[in-house]
This record gives C-alpha cells, structure tokens and sequence, in this order.
C-alpha cells in the first residue's frame, strides 16, 4: 500500500494507514456481520471541514440541531475513517450517512495539495458498511464521479451547468413527492435554481447504480439535479449535484429529504412546521408614521374598533379557507388590561368573539420594564390577570406562566444587551408572580436562543419581528416607512448591508418579506411572529389588513414549495415543548434500531419528553408518524416500528 500526505494525516503515519488497511481487509476478509442486527439511532455526517468551511455542513447541521436529530460529524479533512467508528461485530453505530460532498474534496489542505479527504480504504470501508447494515447514504453535493480509484460510481456524468447568470426553473418527477422522496414537496411547481449546480445524465453502466431522476431541468431524465440511485449490492443514495448552502432558498426546501432518506424515516427528532402571529398592544393605542417627520406622530394614532375584531375574524376563517396548509391558523392577541373596560365597542367586540382567538399577557399598561421596580413589575402582570379574568377570555389557567413585556423591555438597557443588561426587579417579580416563560426579541443580541434566563427559573421564549412596523395602518405608509428605512435615509443604499437599491413598492414589499418568512419558516422552529394592532385596520372598507396581506403573501409563497400543513400553537405550549427541548439537551438519550426484529428501543439518563419521528402510535405528519414520548431516567423503552412511508 502506497502511503502519501495530506494535512490532515500531518499526525499520522504510514503504520497507521498500514494498520487500518489491513484491519479493514481482514474484516472484509472474514466477512462484517453478514445479518446486520442493530444500529444507533444516529445520523453520521461526513464534511470537508467546520461548518464555516463547509457550506452544506452548515446547511445540515441546522436542520439536524432544530428538528432534535442525533448525529456526529466527521472531519474528513482532520479525521480517518475507521471500522471501528462504524460498526462492532453485529452492532452499527449510525442509521445513516450524509455526505456534504460526493467526492469529499479538499481544495486546500494547507500543504499545496487536493484531493478527496478520504483515501480508497476510507472510502471502501465506509461502502462495505453500508452494504453490511443497510445503511442509505445522502450527498448534499458535487461532481458525479466515477473514480475506480476511490471506489466510486454515481452512475452519472456531466452535462452543463447552472449559475447565478442562469438560473433555472427545475422539474420534480415522479417518485419525487410521493410516499418515500420529498413527500413534503409541492411538485406540481418548479424549483427556482439560482446557484451554481451541474447538470447530469445517466452513465449507463452495467455495473453502475440505476438512476431515478427526482429533479431535472425542463423534465428532461437527461439533464439531472438530483437522483435516486440504487446499487447491484444493496447500496441506496440520494445524489444531489446542486451546490447547497444554507442561505440559498433551494437547498433550504431539499435540506430535509437528505436527513430523512438517510435514516429511512426512523430518528430521534422531528421536523414540523411551525406559523404563529402574535398581535401585539391590544387595547391600546399606537403612534403612526408621519411620511413628512419620517417618524412617529403622537398626535396621530390608531386603535383598534370592534368593527376590526369582526374584520380580523372574518379575513382569519378566509385564510383557513384559503390555505389548506392553514386550516389550524389563530391569532394570538398579546394584550393591555388598562385600555379595556365593559363600555368600550372594542372590549365588547374581544369579548363577543373571545372563543375565536388567543390571549397573552402584555402586561397592564405596557410599562417599560428597564427601570421598573419591583413592585411595579409585579402589579404590571397581576392586574392584566386580573382583566383577564373579568373579561373571561379563554385559556388564563394555561396562560399564567407567559409573559409578553412592552418592546421586550427588561432584557436589556441602554449600554447592555441580554443577559447583562437585564432589570433583575423586573426578574425577581416575574419570578415570584410565577412567570415560567418570558418573550424575547430573536433580532436583538443573545435573544435568539432557546435558554433559561440565568439565574432564574425562566424560559426565554423567541418571537421574530418583521418589517411589517408597528406604526404602519394601511400600505401607502408602509411602503414611504420601509423606503426610507432601507433606502431613503442612506446616501449611497446599495453599499449598505440590509439596505436596498431601490424603492419598492407594495407589491415589491410584500413579495421580499414573504420569501424572508418562508426562509425562517424552513427552519423548523416553534417561534411565532409578532405584529402589532394597527396592522389590523381596515384600511380600504372591504376588508383588508395589512397583516393579512403579509400573512396571505407568505402562505401563498410557501404552498408554491410547500404541503405540510402549518402548526399554529398557543404560546404557552410552545413554551411547554421549549422547556421540554432544553431539559433534553442536557440529558444523554440513545436510541436502538433492531433491523431483525424491527423494533425500537430508547434510553435516557434523566427523565425526559422527546420527538420522535417512524416510531408506532404516533400522529400522522408529511406521511410520517411523529410520536411525542417521555423516557424515564435509566429505564430502556421498547417500541414498534411505524415508517408510514413506503418501504
């Protein structure tokens, strides 16, 4: 065996390759289980380097990490594949593979050199354990090689190419949206390519895979993006020759099928869609923009009528009518108990129609909780109970332990962002008043995690803000507010990261903000959104909202790409699955997959609730079953196996 040097092997010898050589071949030799009996529940990712020197890796990893997928990632570039990493005797230690690369190339391994971080033992000992366990393999991209040298065969060959300068509307085809690939797909559409991909066709080998074009340009078989291809061994892949990365909206939309596939639908996890609103100020008055200030007027403000409320719930059931992937849909009103008493039109008006939407505590007047005292902390959120509970709006019990402060006040100060700028009276109140979880705003600085708050029994609860502004009642304002914003105000707009080069308009606005949630909304998060009550005016007498136009362009936009149907919670259960989401993190939780007997078996060290996703007596979701269990510390669990997807 010739040994030769890349970076990453700088620490190793020519014994060491000798050594795994030799391992692996007498392993082959005497035959590597011949009947696979069990694997981990856990999804091996192999890169070309960390994520920000891995594109796909760092599109993958956000997947896995939000949808609760346990995985590892190996290093090509600094790490050797061994046997040992896969597999003892009869026992696998992953259910599936993910490639970030086909050919796991390195461009620059720091000595002059290039080439695959595998080298042909690597490569050959990572094919035999997938024959061996039945293991399924992704690549997320990369040239379609053939490199008997390697031990490599796509079964494809180049064509052409795509990029930036020509982009493409690609074609899904059948099996692609069916029951086994991109079943969450809306294939009736095309997919917008607008990055470099290759473009590729069938080799025709005899000793190749077969190809099974899922997405083509133009539904042409002989111009593939990505294939199924399946070995005379027994080997299956997903190819994708698209270059991915995750601020590219396709690679955001194919993202998931490279995990599920892998694992064959079977994974500690799962993926859901998530679309809440939360409208802000209820009950109170908001300043609106001045076009010729361009800033708040404070003479010029809004509030919400009862003729609003009855408008919101009528454009509310035309949404779930509207939108199939909707059909659960409920605003949430975060709400002001100071503005809201029996004579007021609008109080009545929230109270005749309670039964039709959500309440979350606001706090009493919407005081600034930066400098708040104790004391007035802890009266701001038990006299909004209080209201709560004179005017019988649904859910208080539930709600009791959420908390929304005016602009998110209390986390930070003027020369402070989250943690340390926090009022700890404000802290120390919602704590006694027993505030179990705590809004915050995903924009600003350390607010963007799922966290407690420290040193305190509080969760921080996510919300993403918008430019749907919080001052704006019809879109004329709209579109002056969010052009001198991002355009107006700047000398020279397009050197300025965030701004735009040129104004837009409503149309413009509407189209660039739906695909920004649609790209939030691949992330598979719980966080709601949050508007604000002038955002539900009126504005023309026949009904339309500018919150509704925003929330009918996004699910417009999503249902192009998407069929899943959305999950609308109420905030207190998103903090429920949040806590729930954090406590797991900290536990070591393993999961069994007996591939003889098909069944299941899981373990925590400490008592947790976790998704899990092809598991029995789950709910249907995508055509997969999705199962919410608890796993008490130290104790082993047994399940049947469900996929739901075809086998």
């Amino acid at each position: 065996m010739q040994c030769y040097s890349l970076t990453r092997r700088n620490s190793r010898n020519c014994r060491q390759l000798l050594f795994s050589f030799c391992l692996a071949t007498c392993l082959f030799a005497l035959g590597s289980p011949a009947f696979a009996k069990d694997v981990n529940l856990k999804i091996l990712v192999i890169s070309t380097g960390t994520a920000s020197q891995d594109l796909a890796l760092d599109l993958i990893d956000d997947v896995l990490n939000n949808a609760g997928v346990a995985y590892e990632v190996l290093n090509s570039r600094t790490e050797t594949l061994t046997a040992q990493r896969l597999f003892n005797a009869s026992h696998g230690n992953y259910s599936g593979v993910i490639l970030t690369s086909s050919e796991l190339y390195v461009s620059d391994t720091g000595n002059g050199q290039s080439g695959s971080g595998f080298d042909l033992t690597e490569w050959q000992t990572l094919h035999q354990y997938e024959r061996d366990f039945g293991i399924r393999e992704s690549v997320i991209s990369g040239w379609p090689s053939v490199n008997a040298s390697l031990d490599l065969d796509y079964g494809l060959q180049y064509v052409n190419f795509v990029s930036r300068a020509s982009p493409v509307q690609a074609r899904w085809m059948a099996p692609a949206g069916g029951t086994e690939f991109f079943e969450y797909v809306n294939t009736a559409n095309p997919l917008v390519v607008n990055d470099f991909a290759l473009i590729t066709k069938p080799t025709l080998s005899t000793t190749g895979p077969v190809v099974t074009p899922l997405l083509t340009v133009g539904g042409d078989a002989n111009q593939i993006l990505v294939a199924s291809l399946k070995y005379p061994d027994g080997r299956e892949v997903l190819y994708s020759s698209i270059v991915n990365a995750p601020y590219l909206l396709h690679s955001q939309l194919l993202a998931y099928e490279f995990v599920n596939f892998s694992a064959k639908g079977v994974f500690l996890g799962a993926r859901q869609v998530h679309f809440t609103t939360h409208i802000d100020d209820l009950f109170v008055e908001s300043s609106l923009w001045n076009s010729q200030l361009n800033t708040d007027d404070p003479v010029n403000t809004f509030r919400m009528t009862s003729a609003d409320v009855t408008n919101a719930l009528s454009a509310q059931t035309k949404l779930r009518q509207a939108h199939p992937t909707a059909r659960n849909f409920t605003l949430d009103f975060a709400f002001n108990g100071m503005g809201a008493n029996s004579l007021d039109p609008l109080t009545q008006g929230i109270v005749a129609n309670k039964s039709k939407f959500r309440f979350i505590n606001h706090t009493f007047s919407h005081l600034d909780m930066t400098d708040a005292t104790y004391g007035q902390a802890s009266s701001e959120i038990a006299d909004n109970r209080a209201v709560w509970l004179q005017l019988g709006l649904p859910g208080m019990l539930a709600n009791i332990p959420t908390l929304v402060t005016g602009k998110h006040s209390g986390l930070r100060n003027l020369l402070f962002s989250f943690p340390e700028g926090v009022n700890t009276l404000f802290f120390d109140a919602a704590r006694d008043s027993g505030v179990g979880y705590l809004a915050s705003d995903s924009s600003q600085p350390n607010e963007n995690i799922e966290q407690y708050a420290p040193g305190y029994p509080i969760v921080m609860l996510p919300r993403r803000p918008t430019a749907v502004f919080y001052n704006v009642a019809e879109p004329k304002a709209w579109v002056d507010e969010y052009n001198y914003i991002f355009n107006e105000r700047f000398t020279d707009p397009c050197s300025v990261p965030g701004a735009i080069c040129t104004p837009r308009n409503y149309s413009e606005i509407l189209a660039a903000e739906a695909e920004l949630a649609m790209r939030q909304i691949f992330e598979y998060r719980m966080w709601p959104y949050f508007m604000h009550q002038a955002n539900l005016n009126n504005y023309d007498n026949a009904g339309s909202t500018v919150l509704f136009d925003w929330i009918n362009a996004v699910l417009a936009r999503y249902e192009r790409n998407m069929k899943l149907p959305f999950y609308s919670l109420p905030y207190s259960t998103i903090g429920v699955y949040t806590k729930d989401r954090i406590a797991a993190r900290s536990a070591v939780i393993t999961g069994n997959w007996n591939l003889d007997t098909n069944s299941i078996t899981m373990r925590s060290d400490k008592t947790v609730k976790v998704w899990t996703t092809g598991i029995g007596g789950g709910s249907l979701y995508g055509g997969q079953r999705q199962r919410y269990v608890t796993l008490q510390a130290g104790q082993t669990q047994s399940y049947t196996l469900d996929r739901a997807l075809a086998n």
